[in-house]
Protein backbone atom coordinates (compact mmCIF):
# COMPACT_ATOMS: atom_id res chain seq x y z
CA UNK A 1 0.00 0.00 0.00
CA UNK A 2 1.17 3.52 -0.76
CA UNK A 3 0.01 7.11 -0.52
CA UNK A 4 -1.61 8.36 -3.72
CA UNK A 5 0.66 10.79 -5.56
CA UNK A 6 -0.65 14.20 -6.59
CA UNK A 7 -0.71 13.35 -10.30
CA UNK A 8 -2.57 10.11 -9.56
CA UNK A 9 -4.96 11.88 -7.21
CA UNK A 10 -6.13 14.19 -9.98
CA UNK A 11 -6.59 11.19 -12.28
CA UNK A 12 -8.57 9.38 -9.57
CA UNK A 13 -10.73 12.42 -8.82
CA UNK A 14 -11.58 12.94 -12.49
CA UNK A 15 -12.24 9.25 -13.11
CA UNK A 16 -14.32 8.57 -10.02
CA UNK A 17 -16.17 11.86 -9.47
CA UNK A 18 -19.42 10.68 -11.06
CA UNK A 19 -19.17 7.06 -9.87
CA UNK A 20 -21.08 5.39 -7.05
CA UNK A 21 -19.56 5.24 -3.54
CA UNK A 22 -18.79 1.56 -4.15
CA UNK A 23 -16.82 2.33 -7.30
CA UNK A 24 -15.09 5.27 -5.62
CA UNK A 25 -13.82 2.95 -2.89
CA UNK A 26 -12.48 0.38 -5.37
CA UNK A 27 -10.84 2.98 -7.62
CA UNK A 28 -9.19 4.61 -4.60
CA UNK A 29 -7.73 1.27 -3.56
CA UNK A 30 -6.63 0.55 -7.12
CA UNK A 31 -4.33 3.59 -6.93
CA UNK A 32 -3.21 2.96 -3.36
CA UNK A 33 -2.77 -0.82 -3.62
CA UNK A 34 -1.13 -1.63 -6.97
CA UNK A 35 -0.26 -5.07 -5.59
CA UNK A 36 -3.95 -6.04 -6.04
CA UNK A 37 -5.77 -6.32 -9.35
CA UNK A 38 -9.37 -5.16 -9.78
CA UNK A 39 -10.80 -8.63 -9.21
CA UNK A 40 -8.86 -9.12 -5.98
CA UNK A 41 -10.01 -5.75 -4.63
CA UNK A 42 -13.64 -6.51 -5.44
CA UNK A 43 -13.32 -9.90 -3.70
CA UNK A 44 -12.19 -8.39 -0.39
CA UNK A 45 -14.94 -8.49 2.21
CA UNK A 46 -16.48 -5.09 2.92
CA UNK A 47 -14.75 -4.96 6.29
CA UNK A 48 -11.31 -5.78 4.90
CA UNK A 49 -11.83 -3.29 2.08
CA UNK A 50 -12.73 -0.56 4.57
CA UNK A 51 -9.75 -1.45 6.75
CA UNK A 52 -7.56 -0.79 3.71
CA UNK A 53 -9.33 2.52 3.09
CA UNK A 54 -8.64 3.50 6.69
CA UNK A 55 -4.94 2.79 6.09
CA UNK A 56 -5.02 4.94 2.95
CA UNK A 57 -6.53 7.73 5.00
CA UNK A 58 -3.70 7.49 7.53
CA UNK A 59 -1.09 7.63 4.76
CA UNK A 60 -2.71 10.61 3.06
CA UNK A 61 -4.05 12.70 5.96
CA UNK A 62 -2.87 11.23 9.25
CA UNK A 63 -4.67 9.45 12.07
CA UNK A 64 -6.82 12.22 13.52
CA UNK A 65 -10.40 12.39 12.23
CA UNK A 66 -12.56 15.51 12.47
CA UNK A 67 -16.27 15.45 11.70
CA UNK A 68 -19.62 17.00 12.54
CA UNK A 69 -23.13 15.70 13.13
CA UNK A 70 -26.46 17.16 14.16
CA UNK A 71 -28.27 15.98 17.25
CA UNK A 72 -31.54 14.26 16.24
CA UNK A 73 -33.22 15.59 19.39
CA UNK A 74 -32.38 19.31 19.28
CA UNK A 75 -30.56 19.79 15.93
CA UNK A 76 -27.47 21.12 17.71
CA UNK A 77 -24.31 20.85 15.62
CA UNK A 78 -21.90 18.45 17.32
CA UNK A 79 -18.21 18.31 16.43
CA UNK A 80 -16.21 15.20 17.21
CA UNK A 81 -12.64 14.01 16.88
CA UNK A 82 -11.30 10.48 16.88
CA UNK A 83 -8.04 8.63 16.30
CA UNK A 84 -8.20 6.04 13.51
CA UNK A 85 -6.82 3.46 15.96
CA UNK A 86 -10.19 3.62 17.73
CA UNK A 87 -11.90 2.44 14.54
CA UNK A 88 -9.71 -0.56 13.82
CA UNK A 89 -11.12 -4.02 14.46
CA UNK A 90 -7.75 -5.74 13.92
CA UNK A 91 -9.17 -7.50 10.88
CA UNK A 92 -6.70 -9.13 8.52
CA UNK A 93 -7.00 -10.51 5.00
CA UNK A 94 -7.50 -14.25 5.36
CA UNK A 95 -6.44 -16.78 2.74
CA UNK A 96 -9.61 -18.74 3.54
CA UNK A 97 -12.30 -16.25 4.59
CA UNK A 98 -14.26 -17.23 7.69
CA UNK A 99 -17.73 -18.63 7.13
CA UNK A 100 -20.79 -19.22 9.25
CA UNK A 101 -22.94 -22.34 9.31
CA UNK A 102 -26.70 -22.05 9.03
CA UNK A 103 -29.35 -24.76 9.08
CA UNK A 104 -32.57 -23.97 7.25
CA UNK A 105 -35.15 -26.01 5.36
CA UNK A 106 -33.41 -29.25 6.32
CA UNK A 107 -30.06 -28.27 4.80
CA UNK A 108 -26.82 -26.93 6.25
CA UNK A 109 -25.50 -23.86 4.46
CA UNK A 110 -22.22 -22.00 4.78
CA UNK A 111 -22.01 -18.27 4.15
CA UNK A 112 -19.02 -15.96 3.71
CA UNK A 113 -19.10 -12.21 4.34
CA UNK A 114 -20.32 -10.03 1.43
CA UNK A 115 -17.80 -8.25 -0.77
CA UNK A 116 -17.88 -5.40 -3.29
CA UNK A 117 -18.50 -7.75 -6.21
CA UNK A 118 -21.64 -8.98 -4.44
CA UNK A 119 -22.91 -5.45 -3.82
CA UNK A 120 -22.23 -4.53 -7.44
CA UNK A 121 -24.12 -7.61 -8.65
CA UNK A 122 -27.29 -6.84 -6.69
CA UNK A 123 -27.30 -3.08 -7.34
CA UNK A 124 -30.19 -3.35 -9.82
CA UNK A 125 -32.21 -5.87 -7.82
CA UNK A 126 -35.37 -4.33 -6.30
CA UNK A 127 -34.64 -3.19 -2.74
CA UNK A 128 -37.01 -5.65 -1.00
CA UNK A 129 -35.28 -8.57 -2.77
CA UNK A 130 -31.69 -7.45 -2.17
CA UNK A 131 -31.10 -9.19 1.21
CA UNK A 132 -32.14 -12.55 -0.23
CA UNK A 133 -30.10 -11.99 -3.42
CA UNK A 134 -27.04 -11.00 -1.40
CA UNK A 135 -27.24 -14.09 0.80
CA UNK A 136 -27.58 -16.31 -2.26
CA UNK A 137 -24.33 -14.87 -3.64
CA UNK A 138 -22.58 -15.38 -0.30
CA UNK A 139 -23.30 -19.11 -0.18
CA UNK A 140 -19.95 -20.87 -0.12
CA UNK A 141 -21.24 -24.36 -0.85
CA UNK A 142 -23.65 -25.72 -3.43
CA UNK A 143 -26.80 -25.25 -1.40
CA UNK A 144 -29.70 -23.05 -2.34
CA UNK A 145 -31.71 -20.69 -0.21
CA UNK A 146 -35.45 -21.25 0.21
CA UNK A 147 -37.35 -18.89 -2.08
CA UNK A 148 -38.21 -16.56 0.80
CA UNK A 149 -36.52 -16.46 4.19
CA UNK A 150 -38.56 -15.05 7.10
CA UNK A 151 -37.62 -11.53 8.18
CA UNK A 152 -36.43 -12.73 11.58
CA UNK A 153 -34.15 -15.31 9.97
CA UNK A 154 -32.69 -12.71 7.61
CA UNK A 155 -31.88 -10.49 10.58
CA UNK A 156 -30.22 -13.34 12.47
CA UNK A 157 -28.11 -14.23 9.44
CA UNK A 158 -27.11 -10.59 8.95
CA UNK A 159 -26.02 -10.41 12.58
CA UNK A 160 -23.85 -13.50 12.27
CA UNK A 161 -22.26 -12.24 9.06
CA UNK A 162 -21.49 -8.91 10.76
CA UNK A 163 -19.70 -10.80 13.52
CA UNK A 164 -17.19 -12.31 11.07
CA UNK A 165 -16.64 -8.99 9.25
CA UNK A 166 -16.70 -6.41 12.08
CA UNK A 167 -14.97 -3.61 10.18
CA UNK A 168 -17.86 -3.49 7.70
CA UNK A 169 -20.08 -1.38 9.96
CA UNK A 170 -18.42 0.94 12.47
CA UNK A 171 -20.86 2.37 14.97
CA UNK A 172 -20.16 4.58 17.95
CA UNK A 173 -22.18 6.87 20.19
CA UNK A 174 -22.26 10.66 20.23
CA UNK A 175 -23.35 12.83 23.13
CA UNK A 176 -25.04 16.18 22.59
CA UNK A 177 -23.53 18.91 24.82
CA UNK A 178 -26.71 20.95 24.46
CA UNK A 179 -29.43 18.48 25.50
CA UNK A 180 -27.39 15.44 26.71
CA UNK A 181 -29.04 13.20 24.11
CA UNK A 182 -27.10 10.06 23.14
CA UNK A 183 -27.42 8.51 19.71
CA UNK A 184 -25.55 5.96 17.55
CA UNK A 185 -23.59 7.09 14.50
CA UNK A 186 -22.24 4.88 11.71
CA UNK A 187 -18.85 5.96 10.35
CA UNK A 188 -18.54 5.54 6.58
CA UNK A 189 -14.84 5.62 5.63
CA UNK A 190 -15.65 5.64 1.89
CA UNK A 191 -17.67 8.86 2.19
CA UNK A 192 -15.29 10.50 4.66
CA UNK A 193 -12.13 9.74 2.69
CA UNK A 194 -13.62 10.72 -0.66
CA UNK A 195 -14.55 14.19 0.66
CA UNK A 196 -10.95 14.66 1.79
CA UNK A 197 -9.52 13.42 -1.51
CA UNK A 198 -11.86 15.68 -3.45
CA UNK A 199 -10.90 18.70 -1.34
CA UNK A 200 -7.20 18.01 -1.90
CA UNK A 201 -7.73 17.52 -5.65
CA UNK A 202 -9.52 20.85 -5.97
CA UNK A 203 -6.80 22.56 -3.95
CA UNK A 204 -4.17 21.03 -6.25
CA UNK A 205 -5.97 22.38 -9.30
CA UNK A 206 -6.03 25.83 -7.72
CA UNK A 207 -2.29 25.61 -7.02
CA UNK A 208 -1.59 24.54 -10.60
CA UNK A 209 -3.67 27.43 -11.91
CA UNK A 210 -1.86 30.01 -9.78
CA UNK A 211 1.64 28.78 -10.55
CA UNK A 212 0.98 28.16 -14.24
CA UNK A 213 -0.57 31.61 -14.63
CA UNK A 214 2.39 33.31 -12.98
CA UNK A 215 5.35 31.26 -14.17
CA UNK A 216 4.04 29.48 -17.27
CA UNK A 217 4.94 26.04 -15.92
CA UNK A 218 3.06 22.95 -17.09
CA UNK A 219 0.74 20.97 -14.85
CA UNK A 220 3.16 18.03 -15.04
CA UNK A 221 6.10 20.14 -13.85
CA UNK A 222 4.12 21.71 -11.03
CA UNK A 223 2.78 18.41 -9.73
CA UNK A 224 6.23 16.84 -9.98
CA UNK A 225 7.51 19.31 -7.37
CA UNK A 226 7.55 18.33 -3.73
CA UNK A 227 4.66 19.80 -1.76
CA UNK A 228 7.14 21.81 0.29
CA UNK A 229 8.71 23.47 -2.76
CA UNK A 230 5.30 24.18 -4.29
CA UNK A 231 4.19 25.85 -1.06
CA UNK A 232 7.26 28.07 -1.09
CA UNK A 233 6.40 29.33 -4.57
CA UNK A 234 2.78 29.87 -3.54
CA UNK A 235 3.90 31.87 -0.50
CA UNK A 236 6.06 34.02 -2.79
CA UNK A 237 2.99 34.85 -4.86
CA UNK A 238 1.11 35.94 -1.77
CA UNK A 239 3.99 38.00 -0.35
Amino acid sequence: MQAIKDTELLELWELAAARSPLEKSLLTLAYACPEYDAGQLAALSIGVRDAHLLQVRELMFGRQLHNTAHCPACAQKVEWEMDTDNLKMQQAVAADPETIEWVTGGQTLHFRAPNSADLRAIANVPAPEQPQALLQRCLSNNGALPEILPEAELEQLAGKLSAIDPQAELEFELNCPNCAHHWPVIFDITHYLWLELQERALRLLQEVYLLASRFGWSERDILAMSRRRRNIYLNMLQA
